[in-house]
């Protein structure tokens, strides 16, 4: 056994002889902070209730993690494709833009022939 001064090897050695076993014990400066010795059997059915507790939300929180990953990689697959039909529509407006410019000086050309003729 570790004691690591000399209140808690006081303390050790005034705990009854069964408690040595896996114990635990700090001195605070208000006196005793814990202390413990061998679980007992109760002691150990409701750790092990307690560890089949745990593992229980552990799982839950495991498969609520990778659907929630699941669902995310979708959304993301989701992004992607707008993405890409974003893009297109970027080269279509663009393409439609130069057409309007191309329209546009057609436009003029065609307006100032028609003012020339007037003249």
């Amino acid at each position: 056994m570790v004691v690591h001064n000399l209140c808690n090897t006081i303390l050790v050695e005034a705990l009854d002889s069964s408690y040595h076993y896996n114990m635990a014990a700090a001195i605070g400066p208000y006196g005793l902070i814990e202390a413990g010795g061998d679980l007992r059997k109760d002691d150990y059915e409701m750790a092990m209730s307690h560890k089949n507790d745990l593992n229980s939300c552990l799982e839950k929180e495991v498969y609520k993690h990778n659907n929630t990953r699941s669902k995310l990689q979708n959304i993301q697959a989701s992004l992607i494709v707008t993405e890409s039909h974003t893009s297109r529509l970027n080269i279509y407006s663009s393409k439609l833009y130069e057409y309007y410019k191309d329209l546009q000086n057609r436009t003029n050309i065609a307006e100032e022939v028609l003012y020339v003729s007037k003249m």
